[in-house]
């Protein structure tokens, strides 16, 4: 019923259409030039972009000269991609409008996004970029999501678990002194054992090469590690690096660290490591920031007294670099560094 229609539509430059691209585009040319001839500007209008494209055949569906049609076509919002504060919200399909419903197997198809490309519309690649960081965000928060449920499940089953001793207790293998490389937390392995065993391991001295080495400089579900990695310490000393991590000054480190307060002088000038100048995508202000450089790229999250900073090169995906990094740094965090 119209008067209780309503709705958003996300990621419309995936919608499916039945029937190859060639013959979509050949439909679209033709009501290309349908106009008005003595006045073309009062219509039809040809929208190129996937989501007015959308907009316009809904339009069509309803009764859109009446008052009630017209209220109804105002609930309706369409968009490429998913901007916020949907990219927060749970999302749902429609059951019988999916390919597998409606087509038979092996049926040609297209998808909007391309039609409206081979159109005039402009801006694919850009919408693909944002996608692929909210894709890598959303797997991030996924993996954070699934570890507080096993913690919650741990913590319900051991209700019982001796309390934590005080962080005084855990710092007695030596106090930090400010422009010096704190004392290693245990690893993060050893720590996952002893939380499940409900022990606690005090604070060691490995060196934090190792976790640059162990945790960082790891292989990937792809087969391939980063090019490099460091976590420097927010004074501008660097605590550990791999061998091919490039040298930074002290303005390259202060430029960082203000990005972090103010993102906007990054997305002004870039990242810059040594040289080489990354352009800043969507991070999350405060805590990380992520560039890109062709098909490298970098990702870098702050903790309470240092930056985890890992680089990748070209056939690593950035949601593989976010996950290796962040989840050290979220570990650091833990620890109190």
């Amino acid at each position: 019923m119209v008067p209780a229609f309503a709705g958003t539509c996300v990621r419309c430059e995936e919608i499916q259409i039945s029937g190859g691209l060639t013959r979509q585009k050949m439909k679209f040319e033709r009501f290309l030039k349908k106009r008005m001839n003595t006045k073309p500007s009062r219509g039809p209008i040809h929208y190129r972009s996937p989501a007015r494209i959308l907009w316009r055949t809904t339009r069509g569906m309803l009764p859109h000269k009446t008052v009630r049609g017209e209220a109804a076509l105002r609930r309706l919002k369409c968009f490429e991609g998913i901007p916020p504060p949907y990219d927060c919200q749970k999302r749902v399909v429609v059951p019988r409008a999916l390919k597998v419903a409606r087509l038979r197997f092996q049926a040609r198809v297209c998808h909007l996004g391309e039609l409206a490309t081979s159109v005039g519309w402009k801006h694919k690649d850009a919408v693909g970029c944002l996608e692929k960081a909210r894709i890598a965000e959303a797997r991030i928060y996924y993996e954070k999501k699934k570890k507080l449920r096993q913690l919650r499940r741990k913590a319900i089953e051991k209700r019982s678990r001796p309390t934590t001793p005080p962080e005084e207790e855990a710092r007695s293998g030596g106090a930090w002194q400010f422009g010096q490389p704190p004392q290693l937390p245990v690893s993060a392995s050893d720590a996952a054992r002893a939380s499940a065993h409900g022990e606690y391991l005090p604070v060691t001295a490995m060196s934090w090469q190792t976790y640059v080495d162990d945790h960082l400089m790891v292989e990937l579900p792809g087969g391939k590690t980063l090019a490099s990695a460091a976590i420097i310490g927010l004074d501008g000393g660097v605590w550990a690096k791999s061998p091919d991590f490039p040298e930074v000054s002290p303005e390259e480190v202060e430029a960082l660290i203000q990005g972090f307060s103010d993102p906007s002088s990054l997305e002004e000038k870039g990242i810059v490591l040594q040289g080489t100048k990354y352009f800043t995508i969507q991070g999350e202000r405060g805590v990380v920031i992520r560039g890109k450089k062709g098909e490298a790229g970098l990702t870098i999250k702050k903790t309470k007294q240092a930056m985890v900073v890992g680089v990748y090169a070209t056939g690593v995906q950035p949601g593989e670099c976010n996950v290796v990094v962040e989840n050290l740094a979220d570990y650091l965090i833990e620890q109190d560094y």
